[in-house]
C-alpha cells in the first residue's frame, strides 16, 4: 500500500494508493497563493485520478476536493496519537519556558495570509495571558 500526502504517484503499480489531500483552496482562491505555489500545487488535482482513495481532514474540504477531482473523498479528520497527548514536558524545558500544564496554546502553521496567524496572535494578546515568543532549542 502507498500512503502519500497531496500528490499521487502516476506510475502503474499493483499497490493500493491512498492520498491525503489537505485542500485544493488554490483552485478557488488563487489570489491567496503565489504563482510558484499555484504551479506546484496544480499537480495535486491532476494526479488525484491515480489514487484508489482520497482522504482529507474535514467534510467541507472533502466536498471541495470532490468537486475538483470528480471523485468521492472521505473525511478522516486530524488528530494526535495518544502517545503525544500523554507526554509531559521535561522539567528543564518546562522550567526554562515557564510552562504550566493546561496553560498554553500551541499554534502551528506557515506564515502566510490564508493561515490568519495574526488573528490567533491578536486573540492570545486579548486574553490577557502572558506570552512567550521564540524558538525552543
Amino acid at each position: 500500500m502507498y500512503i502519500g500526502q497531496n500528490f499521487t504517484p502516476i506510475l502503474k503499480s499493483s499497490a493500493v494508493k491512498l492520498t491525503y489531500v489537505h485542500d485544493l483552496m488554490f483552485l478557488e482562491h488563487p489570489e491567496w497563493f503565489s504563482l510558484v505555489e499555484r504551479t506546484y500545487f496544480r499537480g495535486m488535482n491532476l494526479t488525484a485520478r491515480f489514487a484508489d482513495s482520497i482522504v482529507t481532514s474535514s467534510e467541507s474540504e472533502a466536498k471541495r476536493i470532490a468537486r475538483h477531482v470528480s471523485r468521492p473523498v472521505d473525511a478522516v479528520g486530524l488528530g494526535l496519537s495518544s502517545e503525544l497527548t500523554e507526554i509531559t514536558p521535561t522539567k528543564s524545558v518546562a522550567t526554562r519556558l515557564g510552562l504550566v500544564a493546561d496553560s498554553f496554546i500551541l499554534a502551528v502553521g506557515r506564515l502566510n495570509k490564508r493561515k490568519n496567524l495574526g488573528r490567533a496572535i491578536d486573540a492570545a494578546r486579548a486574553s490577557g495571558l502572558e506570552a512567550y515568543s521564540g524558538s525552543v532549542r
